[in-house]
């Protein structure tokens, strides 16, 4: 009865509407107005609201179940307000769908995870299982969790993916106020969610521990901020104990007695706790934004002896860059000092920093520098270092050439104490190294203000000097080229480097083995003694080059003597053998070789080898060398006199590539395989087999007549197939060797994969070895590169993992690993296999454990990785392959192994 007397009223206003307002088929309800031209219906009363239809759970049932309701689609979007529920609902052809509860009617068993309230402390509550209607029970996972608000602190932990089993849990409240959180959980079967409100106690029981009162909040520039600039508040009195914690938005974004501002807003105080209201009253400051520009911040600020101070009343120097406008201010310990300065000052102990003031605008603050008691203060002093820089005392300015060299020296160093050169200091500068004397270049140190030479000793309170510098725009001399008459032999005394550079060249500096040798300025230098030699050149206004390349004088060489010949003096025809010339001083010496007589040629010839070709017939045959070194010729050829006899020596195997005889190939791809045979200088072939077993009989020849296996390009991706190559000698009865078998596995190509797949394939993806390309081909340095430094002889295990999507098909997953230069250890990890042969749920992983070879840092490894740039990098590609459901898609992760930083260098070292 309700229900019909419901549609009757709302039958008898919209007739009396709508006829009233027939010709323009529109209703304006609450005022004298035109509807607007979007409006069917336009409720425009203040202060009054719709009213929908009242009707109870029961009502609303009986409704539902009155005869045609629920197959008439007129009914869908009927709207109620149920007084059961307290909640609106609509009808969606189904079912009553609650706008208080989202479209999924889930409950939970064996009650709700969100009642009573969680306290202060946190707790763990569960297990419980949701419910629906319908019930999903054909999708895994089955629900969904996400936490929609108060993500930091509601956690919940699924226990049965199947039947969305799990846990909640609240970690502690650290505030004295209540907080909550929102809880969605969806059905995975009708997408259809339901939120859950979560709250938690405060526990105000720690407030008045350490603050009983808070003072008023000040500011040492104002309340106002200009944009990208900072307010500098703080509690006045700056009291010593307390704890207090600053807010924004109900947030907390500081603790202590400041705080720098650099957003608009109100800045609240708590004392011990976020909401703690007694016995300490909060506290409030309003910080509102200009319209101005703050000006930039001052990007540098040094401070000499790196802000140790030997006596409590001694000062350090500190300096900002001048800016481009404004008044630097200092502050010390937070607080502003009374005046603005010049870009240094004298600086005690205490926490400093620089802030620029233009036009009412404050900048954010500069690096700070903290000025401290040294820990071995009042012990014996050391000295304070005297430095020179290329050569000019560190007491007046030194005047610099952009792009020159930087000579640093300690000109009277004392025993056992460590002199440390920056540019700047240790907290804001560059560190250049260690020593009493130090080489490095303009380009490092020019984004600086000062040099320094910090000296340390145990037990004894450091010293330092420091130097100021400009740059000037003279640029210094090329960089010289050192040449030697006598190559890296040093030959008595007639040995002369020679060092050439640039026109405006006036004098050089000449080093061996790092020390500075007196003997000469000018551009030659007469070898005294072995060693690494390296030049500097100068100009007039006293501009010092780069440095050139190291030449080494490696031995003192001597004439070359007893000349002599070593090898098979009985070789077989139809060979051929390698002969081996000796002598005293042989270091860089230059051979002739050559036949006099007999049937025999030579092959080839590289520095004392050479490769001696014999032919059929037999007979003697003379081998002779000539030879000489840096400081003359040999003292005499030396012969060697041979005997070729005929044999016929059946081949042997000497080598296999890969070692392991093992590979893994992309189908379609030819095997690269190969054998070595030492065939005794003898023609021989070579006939390839391929084997469905592990046998070297019964099987199909392939290939051409090559060491190398070719042609073999029909391979099916998941097959195992097996290779043997047979060498005949073509002499006497054609004596044959059968190699050991190959065994190839074939993998599915990735290159055939086009499709791109879903989910992320995560891993190591740059290698720096870090062994040469010091400061060279952008680079960067190796003391920078040497923190990232990659080690494979200790590295071990680098992991790739692949995530699956959340949503979507993911199954048979493989992964193929494609390594051109063999940097992969296959011995360790196949190059293919399979990670997932069934379904890889959703958001779940699998990783493919790979083993680089451990030589990868050798100057004798292979591949060779020493001196490669970011462009010569070896690259090692992991693929992961999948089926989608319909076809196979690839993710592909490149990892390059190189010998140079993995990101863009900058200032180099």
């Amino acid at each position: 009865m309700a229900n019909r007397f419901f549609f009757k009223m709302f039958l008898l206003v919209a007739l009396t509407f709508f006829s009233a307002n027939y010709s323009f088929s529109q209703v304006t309800i609450g005022a004298n107005k035109m509807p607007e031209s979007f409006s069917v219906l336009e409720l425009t009363d203040i202060g009054k609201g719709l009213r929908l239809p009242r009707l109870t759970a029961f009502q609303r049932d009986s409704l539902t179940n009155s005869a045609g309701f629920t197959t008439n689609p007129l009914a869908n979007g009927l709207t109620i307000y149920n007084t059961t529920s307290n909640c609106l609902e609509y009808w969606n052809s189904s079912k009553w769908t609650s706008l208080c509860k989202g479209q999924a009617n889930i409950s939970f068993s064996p009650t709700a995870p969100n009642e009573p309230a969680f306290p202060s402390a946190g707790e763990e509550r569960g297990p419980f299982t949701p419910s629906d209607n319908p019930n999903c029970t054909t999708e895994t996972p089955a629900y969904n969790f996400t936490v929609m608000m108060g993500q930091d602190y509601l956690h919940v932990l699924v226990l049965n993916e199947s039947t969305g089993e799990f846990r909640v849990s609240m970690d502690e409240n650290p505030a004295a106020t209540p907080r909550s959180a929102i809880l969605r959980i969806t059905n995975n079967c009708t997408q259809e969610y339901k939120e859950f409100f979560f709250t938690q106690d405060g526990d105000d029981s720690d407030c008045g521990d350490t603050v009983t009162s808070i003072p008023d909040i000040l500011s040492e520039n104002g309340t106002s901020l200009c944009g990208s600039g900072a307010a500098y508040l703080y509690l006045q009195g700056r009291p010593s104990t307390g704890e207090f914690i600053w807010t924004l938005n109900g947030k907390e974004v500081g603790r202590g007695t400041e705080y720098i501002a650099t957003q608009g807003g109100t800045y609240i105080v708590y004392g011990d706790k976020i909401g703690c209201t007694a016995p300490a009253t909060p506290q409030s400051i309003t910080v509102s934004v200009g319209t101005g520009t703050a000006p930039a911040p001052v990007p540098l600020l040094v401070g000499s002896n790196n802000g140790y101070v030997c006596d409590p009343d001694e000062v350090v120097k500190l300096y900002a860059e001048t800016p481009a406008s404004g008044d630097i201010y200092w502050y010390k310990d937070g607080i502003r000092q009374l005046s603005p300065t010049d870009s240094s000052i004298d600086a005690g102990i205490g926490v400093w920093f620089a802030v620029v003031e233009d036009g009412g605008c404050s900048s954010l603050k500069s690096n700070s520098i903290t000025v401290q008691l040294d820990p071995n203060a009042g012990a014996d002093d050391i000295e304070s270092p005297i430095f020179t820089v290329n050569g000019v005392s560190s007491y007046s300015s030194v005047s610099l050439c952009s792009g020159g060299s930087l000579l640093l020296k300690v000109e009277t160093p004392e025993g056992n104490v460590t002199y440390t050169w920056y540019a700047g200091d240790a907290q804001n500068g560059l560190k250049l190294g260690t020593g009493t004397k130090l080489a490095t270049t303009v380009a490092a140190v020019k984004n600086y203000l000062i040099l320094q030479c910090v000296a340390t000793k145990a037990n004894f309170c450091t010293k330092s000097e420091y130097a100021s510098f400009t740059i000037s725009e003279n640029n210094p001399p090329a960089r010289p080229i050192i040449t030697s008459n006598t190559g890296t032999v040093r030959c008595g005394n007639n040995t002369q480097l020679t060092a050439t550079s640039s026109a405006d060249a006036t004098s050089f500096k000449w080093y061996r083995d790092g020390e500075l040798l007196f003997t000469t300025t000018g551009n030659t230098l007469p070898v005294a003694a072995q060693g690494a030699y390296t030049v500097y050149a100068l100009n007039n206004e006293g501009c010092v080059s780069e440095v050139s390349a190291t030449h080494t004088i490696n031995s003192s060489s001597g004439f070359a003597l007893n000349l002599a010949i070593s090898g098979n003096d009985s070789p077989n025809t139809n060979t051929s053998e390698t002969y081996t010339a000796t002598m005293t001083n042989n270091i860089n010496g230059s051979f002739i070789w050559s036949v006099i007589s007999g049937d025999a040629v030579i092959e080839s010839q590289s520095d004392n080898t050479v490769s001696v070709h014999f032919g059929p017939a037999e007979g003697l045959v003379e081998l002779s060398v000539t030879a000489a070194n840096a400081c003359g010729e040999a003292d005499r050829p030396a012969l060697l006199t041979l005997y070729s006899s005929t044999s016929c020596i059946p081949p042997t195997v000497t080598n296999y590539t890969p070692s392991s005889k093992a590979i893994t190939v992309p189908e379609g791809a030819n095997p690269n395989i190969s054998i070595t045979a030492n065939t005794y200088g003898q023609t021989a072939t070579y006939q390839w087999y391929r084997n469905d077993t592990k046998s070297t009989t019964g099987a199909t020849a392939v290939g051409i007549n090559s060491p190398l296996l070719s042609g073999e390009t029909a391979l099916v991706a998941g097959e195992t197939y097996y290779y043997y190559c047979v060498v005949t000698a073509l002499c006497g009865s054609n004596p044959s060797v059968t190699s050991d078998y190959f065994t190839v596995s074939a993998a599915i190509n990735p290159n055939t994969v086009t499709a791109l797949g879903s989910g992320s394939l995560s891993g190591k993806t740059c290698f720096d070895i870090a062994v040469s390309n010091d400061n060279a081909n952008s680079c960067g340095s190796l003391t920078a590169r040497a923190s990232t430094k990659a080690d494979f002889a200790t590295m071990g295990v680098q992991n790739y993992t692949f995530k699956a999507a959340a949503s979507g098909t993911v199954q048979n997953v493989r992964y193929v690993i494609q390594d051109d230069e063999g940097c992969v250890d296959g011995t360790k990890t196949p190059l293919s296999g399979i990670l997932q042969a069934g379904v890889l749920n959703g958001s779940n992983s699998v990783t493919i454990p790979v083993y680089y070879k451990t030589t990868l840092n050798s100057s004798a490894s292979t591949p060779l990785i020493v001196g490669r740039t970011k462009a010569s990098a070896a690259k090692v590609t992991i693929n992961i392959i999948y089926d989608d459901g319909s076809k196979d898609v690839k993710l592909a992760l490149t990892a390059a192994i190189q010998d140079c930083m993995c990101f863009e260098a900058g200032t180099e070292l």
